[in-house]
């Protein structure tokens, strides 16, 4: 599309909350923020901190079906360098082209292990709760 975009962002990976990003810990306000549904519904937040941010999407989301689309965190170029894990975007589109491969399952895995730097640890389950 020929649209560019920061390769960098928040966390790094999923997580639990909005409020649990490196932007936060840098003191970056999670509003103005926009929430909006593929109905064309959108509100617009401006809270008093970012807890209250993430209390506020979290409803709103559970309101439009449970799914939304959440645009928040503005901030400038200086707070972005300063706050944003970097190349998450293209790690995680890697990534995903390894899983997309026609490898077999095995060899999905060790090249996932290869490209995160062994992060991946092979391991044997010795007891189970069932």
């Amino acid at each position: 599309m020929g649209i560019p975009i920061v390769d960098a962002d928040g966390m790094g990976r999923a997580f639990p909350e909005l409020q649990m990003t490196t932007f936060h810990v840098f003191g970056i306000s999670i509003t103005p923020m926009a929430i909006s549904d593929e109905k064309g519904n959108t509100i617009f937040v401006d809270s008093i901190n970012n807890e209250y941010g993430e209390w506020f999407a979290r409803g709103v989301t559970r309101l439009m079906g449970g799914y939304s689309w959440i645009s928040c965190y503005a901030m400038t170029g200086k707070e972005l360098k300063k706050a944003a894990i970097k190349n998450t975007l293209s790690k995680a589109m890697e990534i995903g082209e390894i899983l997309l491969s026609d490898l077999p399952p095995e060899s999905k895995l060790e090249e996932i292990c290869k490209f995160t730097k062994e992060l991946c640890k092979k391991g044997k389950l010795i007891k189970s709760k069932e």
